[in-house]
């Protein structure tokens, strides 16, 4: 069995969600709107209300929290990988 992830993997996965946000800015800048009439479709990405420095916290906790659940994946992965080979050698 071959892993299937490397160790920069969840650093790759961080582009989706980090271009969805820069993607908010720049179309809360161009005046549009959500479905509720926001300019940003998430309280905690809000810069108008919160300030720039709450809304860079909010993102860095996010990007933490998204690596630290990339990296769980990648361990899973890595011990899956390691048990089944194991498996292979008792059959």
């Amino acid at each position: 069995m071959k892993r299937q992830l490397n160790r920069l993997d969840p650093f790759k996965w961080l582009i989706i969600p980090l271009c969805y946000y820069v993607f908010t800015v720049v179309a809360a800048r161009l005046g549009m709107t959500f479905y509720d009439g926001n300019h940003y479709p998430y309280f905690f990405i809000d810069s108008d209300v919160l300030g720039w420095g709450t809304v860079m916290l909010s993102v860095l906790g996010l990007v933490a929290a998204f690596l630290a659940i990339g990296y769980i994946v990648f361990v899973v992965d890595k011990l899956l990988c390691r048990w089944g080979k194991k498996i292979k050698r008792i059959k």
